[in-house]
């Protein structure tokens, strides 16, 4: 069961699922990296701290999948899809899809 969050309401879902997150990128031969992070929203950009793992993925393929996993059994995940910039070690994510997402079996 899918929600969809209006990206300008994305700053209200993360205060409720608290600061850090999962940052998911794509390797090279295609397999997904995730990093725990903690994550800032900033005039409607995400920002967090990565190694250079997750900074040269995003470099090479900038379309990445933030997680907020849910806060109890059978809750809600927030799953943002964003477009990242590196700077140094900083992602900047600017937010192109978010959802609120739990397995239909849990209603």
């Amino acid at each position: 069961m899918s929600i969809a969050v209006a990206v300008e309401r994305l700053g209200e879902e993360m205060a409720r699922f608290g600061p850090t997150a999962f940052v998911l990128t794509t390797s090279d031969d295609g397999r997904a990296h995730i990093s725990h992070v903690a994550v800032t929203h900033r005039d409607g950009v995400l920002c967090c701290t990565v190694g250079r793992r997750s900074a040269g993925n995003a470099e090479a393929r900038a379309q990445i999948a933030v997680l907020w996993p849910p806060r109890e059994t059978d809750g809600f995940s927030l799953i943002v899809d964003a477009d990242a910039i590196v700077e140094g070690s900083e992602l900047r994510l600017t937010p192109t899809k978010a959802v609120l997402h739990r397995p239909a079996s849990a209603q």
